[in-house]
Formats: C-alpha cells, sequence, structure tokens
C-alpha cells in the first residue's frame, strides 16, 4: 500500500475521549467509504476520518479529508477553574479599585469575606470599619492579591506584580480613611433629595453618593434587608426630578448587580428552591412582567422584595442588574446541575419554556449567548449515562422512539449529533434485536412498535442520510421478524380466502410493516394471491371489491419505498 501514488487511510477514534489511531487502508475511494461506516457500526459512540493520501513530488504524502462519520469533532477542554479577571478590571492606580469593574473582581477573590460581613464590594469599599478588619487579617488581602496577580502574570514575574498589586491595595485603602477624614463622604441623613444635595457640593459628587448608599447599608445585616435598602432607595428616586433621578438610579444599578451576584444573595429573596429549575423559573419571574391576568399564577407572589426588584427591572431603570440576571440564567442552564430530577422528557420540555419565555425579554445582543447555553444543556443531557438512566424506564423495543421524542426539544448540532449516534448504538444492539425476534407470539404487535418508530425517525429533522441508514436497518428487522415467524402464511391461513387474505395482507403492509422491505413482502405475497383462479372470479363480479383491493395495493406499493413519511392512512 505505501508504494501506491494515491489510497485511504482509516482513522478511527473509539469515543469522543480517545485518540485517533489509523484502523486499515484501501486503494479505492468507494471501498474505504463502506468501510469507515461498518467500522462505526462497532463503535457508535466514536468516529471514523476517511483520509486521501496524495504521493508528492518529493516522497512525501499530502493528507486530505475525504469524509468523516461519527463524534469526529475535536475534544472540547472544561474551562479553567483559575481566577481570571476581566481586562476591564485592571487597575493602574487607587481610584480604580474603586470602579465597577474592579468591585465585581472582590467577588471572585475575597467571596468569604463578604459573605461573613454581608456586605457589598461597593459598600466595603467606602466602610473604613471594614477596611480596618480586612487590613488586620492580613492574610484576606493577600490570598486575594495572589488569586489576582497568578491570574496576570503570564509568564512575567509573579512576585514583583503582587508587590504592586498589594501597594497598590494599601494606597487605595489609606486613600479611603483620607477622604472620610477630610470630608468627601457623606451620611444618609434626610430625605434622598437632601442627601443628593449634599452630595453635590462635594468635590467627587459621585464617591460622595456611592459613601453615602454605604453608610444607609450599613443598617442592614441581612441580604433581603440590604435588598430591601437599595429598594427603598429606588422608590424614593422615582419622586425626584429627572437630573437626580437619573443621577441615583446610575449608581444603584450596578449596587443591584452586585447584590445580585453576592453568594447566597439571591437565595434570600428567591427563597429555598427544590432544584435548578425552579431557580431559573423565578429568575425569568423577574425579567418578566407582573401578571396582570385573571388566573395567571405569580411566581414571585409571595417574594416582596422579588416583585420590587422585578418593578425596577421592567421599568428599565437597572439595565446592569437586568443583565447580571441574565447572566445567572444562562449560567444555570449551561450548569451540570439536573434543572429537575426524574423524567429527562420534562426536563428538555422545561427547557423549552424557559427559551420560550427568555425570546420574549431578552435583547438581540445576548441571543447567541443564550443560544450557547441552551446547546451546553441538551449536549450535556444527551450524555450516555443521563440518556440510559432515563431509557432504563421502557421496553427495549420503546427506546428508539422514547429518544426521538426529545428531538423536538433539542438544541444544537453537537446534541442531534449525539441523539443520531445513540439511536444507531439502540437498534444496531443484539438486544434489540433479540426483544423483536423473541417476543412470545407477538410479532405483528412488534412490527407496528418498529414502524411507528420508523415513521418517527422518517418524519425527524435528522440528517437525512442517517435517517435512511436507520429506517432501513429497521426494516431489515422487519423482514427478520417476518421470516422467523412464517407471519404472512398464518395472515394468509387465517383469512380463509384469497382475497379475504390479500385485503388483509395489503392493510398489514400500509399500517403494521415498516416500510422498505418489509411491506414489500406483504404487498407481493398478496399480489401474488389475487391471481389464483377463486381471487379472479371474486374480483371480477364485484366492482366495489376491485376498487377496494387496487387502492389498498396501490398504498402497500407506496409503502414499499422510504425516504418519505406516510400518507395518511384511510379511514
Amino acid at each position: 500500500m505505501a508504494s501506491s501514488e494515491t489510497h485511504f487511510e482509516l482513522f478511527l477514534r473509539k469515543s469522543p475521549k480517545a485518540g485517533w489511531a489509523l484502523a486499515d487502508a484501501h486503494s479505492d475511494r468507494l471501498k474505504a467509504i463502506e468501510r469507515a461506516k461498518y467500522l462505526l457500526k462497532d463503535h457508535p459512540q466514536g468516529g471514523v476520518r476517511v483520509m486521501k493520501e496524495v504521493l508528492k513530488s518529493d516522497g512525501s504524502y499530502e493528507s486530505i479529508l475525504v469524509t468523516s462519520f461519527g463524534d469526529c469533532g475535536d475534544i472540547k477542554k472544561r474551562p479553567s477553574r483559575t481566577f481570571i479577571p476581566q481586562a476591564t478590571s485592571s487597575c493602574v492606580s487607587p481610584g480604580d479599585l474603586r470602579t465597577p469593574a474592579a468591585r465585581k473582581t472582590y467577588l471572585e477573590v475575597m467571596p468569604r469575606f463578604l459573605e461573613r460581613h454581608r456586605v457589598l464590594p461597593g459598600e466595603l469599599i467606602y466602610r473604613t470599619d471594614l477596611l480596618e478588619i480586612l487590613e488586620a487579617s492580613g492574610s484576606e488581602i493577600t490570598q486575594a492579591v495572589q488569586r489576582v496577580a497568578i491570574a496576570r502574570a503570564e509568564g512575567d514575574d509573579l512576585h514583583s506584580i503582587a508587590r504592586q498589586l498589594h501597594e497598590l491595595v494599601q494606597e487605595a485603602i489609606s486613600g479611603v480613611f483620607r477622604d472620610k477624614k477630610n470630608g468627601a463622604f457623606v451620611k444618609f441623613e434626610g430625605s434622598l433629595e437632601q442627601v443628593i444635595l449634599a452630595c453635590k457640593r462635594r468635590p467627587n459628587a459621585k464617591i460622595a453618593f456611592c459613601s453615602a448608599i454605604a453608610d444607609r447599608l450599613m443598617k442592614e445585616t441581612s441580604w433581603s434587608q440590604k435588598l430591601n435598602g437599595l429598594v427603598a432607595i429606588w422608590k424614593e428616586a422615582e419622586m425626584l426630578a429627572k437630573p437626580e433621578r437619573e443621577f441615583a438610579n446610575g449608581l444603584l444599578s450596578d449596587y443591584f448587580s452586585e447584590w445580585i451576584n453576592t453568594p447566597g444573595a439571591l437565595n434570600a429573596i428567591l427563597g429555598d428552591c427544590h432544584n435548578a429549575g425552579e431557580m431559573v423559573d423565578r429568575l425569568i419571574s423577574i425579567l418578566e412582567p407582573a401578571p396582570t391576568k385573571p388566573g395567571e399564577i405569580d411566581v414571585l407572589r409571595d417574594m416582596a422584595s422579588a416583585k420590587d426588584l422585578r418593578e425596577a427591572v421592567h421599568l428599565g431603570l437597572l439595565p446592569s442588574a437586568r443583565n447580571t440576571i441574565l447572566t445567572r440564567v444562562f449560567d444555570e442552564i449551561s450548569s451540570n446541575r439536573r434543572l429537575i430530577e426524574g423524567s429527562l422528557l420534562v426536563e428538555f420540555r422545561l427547557l423549552k419554556q424557559f427559551g420560550d419565555r427568555l425570546v420574549k425579554v431578552l435583547q438581540a445582543s445576548r441571543r447567541a449567548e443564550m443560544y450557547e447555553s441552551f446547546c451546553a444543556r441538551s449536549k450535556r443531557l444527551m450524555s450516555t449515562d443521563t440518556v440510559d438512566a432515563y431509557l432504563d424506564e421502557f421496553e427495549v423495543l420503546e427506546r428508539p422512539r422514547r429518544l426521538l421524542e426529545l428531538k423536538d426539544n433539542i438544541v444544537g448540532a453537537e446534541a442531534r449529533q449525539k441523539m443520531t449516534s445513540l439511536l444507531r448504538a439502540l437498534i444496531g444492539q443484539p438486544r434489540f434485536e433479540a426483544a423483536a425476534m423473541n417476543c412470545g407470539g407477538k410479532h405483528l404487535q412488534v412490527l407496528v412498535s418498529l414502524r411507528s418508530t420508523q415513521a418517527d425517525l422518517i418524519k425527524s429533522d435528522l440528517p437525512e442520510d442517517e435517517r435512511i441508514a436507520l429506517a432501513e436497518a429497521i426494516d431489515s428487522l422487519g423482514v427478520k421478524v417476518i421470516s422467523h415467524a412464517h407471519l404472512l402464511k398464518q395472515i394468509a391461513k387465517k383469512a380463509g380466502s384469497p382475497v379475504l387474505a390479500a385485503l388483509a395482507l395489503f392493510r398489514i403492509a400500509t399500517e403494521a410493516m415498516p416500510r422498505g422491505q418489509s411491506a414489500m413482502l406483504a404487498f407481493a405475497a398478496g399480489g401474488k394471491l389475487l391471481k389464483e383462479p377463486e381471487a379472479l372470479e371474486a374480483t371480477k363480479a364485484d366492482n366495489n371489491l376491485r376498487k377496494t383491493l387496487r387502492e389498498l395495493s396501490m398504498r402497500a406499493r407506496e409503502a414499499s419505498t422510504l425516504g418519505k413519511p406516510d400518507q395518511p392512512e384511510a379511514a
């Protein structure tokens, strides 16, 4: 083979995580492709690549991909758990540590401190009492700085970066104490209008207002109370003139986002959720308008704080908080956790309901992100272990059809490819054939079940070549069942006369047999019976009978072909 100018090599990967290995080689292109299909039947979870090897003038070979079958995609690595700060969170001056991007980083590098003291990042950077505790502990700041330094090093001197960051943090903390001493901060005393007026008298009105918010939130010692405090400020802001209202809401939005991203905060207003699906349901409800029609159930009816947050989001006053909720929804959908325990079909239907609801409240700019999260969920639910656990509840012959029930709710090419691979494995496994052959004499019921599965396959939106190949496999099994049980002879004998036997066989070909050769056998047997003298005489004397036989015969002939759905059956 090595001396041929052109040949075809087959590379096999037995599973998505396995490596590629040379499995065979052929000089003929068609034989190589047929061999690839055969290899895939032995390893339905894997993939096969057919490579054309062309001898070049320098004696080396040029490899060209001809075709591939099965799962041949690159292995996707799981995202690293190492903290990687956003590019916008890079800080070059002490003042940068007060920006929303930097405050988001605090949630990632020091979540335990924030959770322990029930404090938001935007609150911490103006609370000198907590900054003193943070400085005194030493380890909290050191660990946070080290995590950021490791993520940013990228080959540079880690210790140098850590030292620079530590100095920056110390300067920022000193700056907070200095600002407070110099009167740059404002206490939240009196009405919101009075507070804003006091803030505008300071050198930096935004810093002053944020310090006032921190002062207001300091009185709230639980996450639900802090949300109530933020909502109270927002409601009061609604009564102000437009400039003051926009000033307040522009800064409040970041605090709402921090609150939503804080571990445990959402649970404080959404309550204990039995599963991830219930959490997603409540999160989406925050983004939807409150139900107003009679009979509509409000998921948030017993959650006053959640309803207040929904009102603010719906009015468009908190765009940052809205985006944060959407991110949380996509994270939950993309996660490894099941949305709901139990039936896989129920979870897929729930996922579709979430998709229909999200489309109504989603900005166009985030639809790609939504699609990716739903693709990730579909692919995860199509894992072999998850599907096997679901299908174990059903009889062996029923499993392919039960798997096909999920097709309308699956999102993404990879999940559909996985479904195709699983279907191929189910239909091709020996116990599927054994269940069809050893059915306790219920061969006609088995054929009806096979036909139903085949019809669902043909009408599905799976790749056409896969649909036809699987439909042919079911048809082949149907032929084996018919032959093994001598079914056509039994039906003809039971009918009594050739005409009645032909009618029965035509009906069975149309209504009970898998399309293809199975239906063709019944059609041919019926046609043969009609050539007997007794049948010819009966049809000659009865025009209605002749018409009925002609119609059934045409339908039986049509059922002998593959590639299109069944026609509506006559009553």
